[in-house]
């Protein structure tokens, strides 16, 4: 687990109406109240998915980065919840 808080930029930001900010070149980034990367339904940035590129998925909570393993035991994630996120998220 990483101990440093994590913060993208937000400049040429596109807010979206799931509560999720596009960023230019597509990357897709969850953000919560307090401006920190935070998402607790998959990876906190994703690639829209017109883009050619693809990126790993980015897991984190309250500004905090995680492994999906983690992210998994924070979010008491069941083993079904995990096969379907793998499925999804690769």
């Amino acid at each position: 687990m990483s101990d440093k808080s994590t913060h993208l930029t937000r400049e040429g930001a596109v807010e979206r109406a799931d509560g999720s900010v596009r960023l230019p070149k597509g990357l897709i980034v969850w953000y919560n109240e307090l401006g920190e990367i935070h998402r607790e339904d998959g990876p906190v940035a994703t690639l829209d998915i017109s883009s050619i590129n693809r990126i790993k998925p980015y897991w984190g909570l309250n500004g905090k980065e995680y492994t999906f393993n983690e992210w998994c035991i924070k979010l008491n994630k069941t083993d079904k919840e995990k096969m379907l996120l793998r499925l999804q998220y690769g």
